[in-house]
C-alpha cells in the first residue's frame, strides 16, 4: 500500500489553488492509495469534492473550527478502511 501524508500548513483554501493542484500531482506520481492531509485552511470543502477532485472512492473530511485547522482522509477503491473516530484533531481508522 503507498500512503500519502502531508501538513499543508498555509495552504491555499480551494481545490483549484496551486497547493492543490500540486496534492493532485503527488497524488499520481506516487501512486498514493491513502492521501492524509493535515492543516488544512478549507472551510466548505465537502467529502464529495474532494472524492471528485483527486479521484478517490472515499473521503473523510474534519473542517476547520477556530484554531482548529481541517484534517482529511482519501483513499482508493482498493483500500478497505473504516474510520472509527474522528475529532478536531484526529482521525483514527
Amino acid at each position: 500500500m503507498s500512503l500519502l501524508s502531508w501538513n499543508c500548513q498555509r495552504s491555499g483554501r480551494s481545490l483549484s489553488s496551486p497547493t492543490s493542484n500540486h496534492l493532485g500531482r503527488l497524488i499520481v506520481s506516487t501512486r498514493a492509495q491513502l492521501i492524509f492531509v493535515s492543516e488544512t485552511r478549507s472551510v466548505n470543502t465537502t467529502r464529495t469534492q474532494l472524492i471528485n477532485r483527486f479521484s478517490m472512492h472515499e473521503a473523510h473530511v474534519i473542517p476547520v473550527a477556530g484554531q482548529s485547522r481541517g484534517l482529511w482522509l482519501m483513499w482508493k477503491d482498493d483500500v478497505s478502511l473504516t474510520v472509527v473516530q474522528d475529532s478536531h484533531y484526529l482521525i483514527l481508522a
